[in-house]
């Protein structure tokens, strides 16, 4: 594999890792869970700003039934005291109260409903919130094992990265081999020829030359020590 490829590969797989990090799944889960529990904070603080609101117009729809019923007495009073008037004009007020108190005990039934539509919301929530936990759970695990499976038949079928290249290793260093093998084969041949003399023989032509010299003097002295030993032979026979 070319030098080339390899980096590629390297940045291929390191890009997947970068894209698979960015994509984790747990991560996304992690995260739908911190925003649902954001919502659901808010939600109710909603419903605790309606609920405060809801209570400070039924404080006041209690005032305003006190005031009507303290108008109604004022009218009745004034009236006995004789001033139509203060009678007139308190019951105006009554009136008027009465008014507003309408308003207000339509205000507060239309929180009411807001708090009950609100309450419905948190209540679908929590129990999303409880759903997704439980599910960020079982979706991990099933993740862990997908992630060990395709692991193992990534190394089965030699598609991690690890060992894209396994089978053009194998070649490569079968190629050395054989080349190495033909080289030793060819030596051998050159050697058995006589062509690899003077690389393989470790003494120099001068060196050989003395010992042949040598060989043919020791050859010399043993040729005439044998011829002594026959003159001596044949003499003793002799006499």
């Amino acid at each position: 594999m070319s030098l080339v490829k390899r980096i590629s590969n390297i940045f291929k797989s390191k890009a997947n890792d970068i894209v698979e990090k960015m994509e984790d799944p747990e991560d996304t889960l992690n995260y739908s869970l911190v925003e649902m529990r954001e919502n659901l904070s808010k939600i109710k603080k909603s419903m605790l700003d309606v609920a405060t609101l809801k209570k400070k117009l039924e404080n006041e729809l209690s005032d305003i039934n006190i005031k009507i019923s303290e108008h109604e007495k004022n009218a009745e009073l004034a009236l006995e005291s004789g001033r139509e008037d203060l009678a007139k004009a308190s019951i105006q007020n009554k009136n008027d109260l009465i008014e507003k108190k309408a308003n207000l005990e339509s205000q507060i039934k239309s929180i009411e409903e807001q708090l009950k539509n609100i309450e419905k919301s948190k209540e679908q929530m929590e129990d999303n919130l409880i759903k997704l936990q439980s599910k960020k759970e079982e979706l991990i695990t099933m993740k862990k094992v997908s992630d060990a499976q395709v692991m193992i038949k990534e190394t089965l079928t030699g598609i991690a990265n690890d060992t894209t290249d396994l089978g053009e290793r194998i070649r490569n260093a079968e190629e050395k081999i054989k080349e190495k093998y033909a080289k030793s084969q060819a030596i051998d041949y050159m050697i058995d020829a006589g062509m690899l003399d003077n690389i393989l023989d470790d003494e120099n032509k001068v060196e050989k030359e003395l010992k042949e010299i040598e060989k043919q003097k020791r050859a010399e002295e043993e040729f005439e020590e044998l011829k002594k030993r026959v003159a001596a032979k044949n003499q003793a026979i002799k006499e």
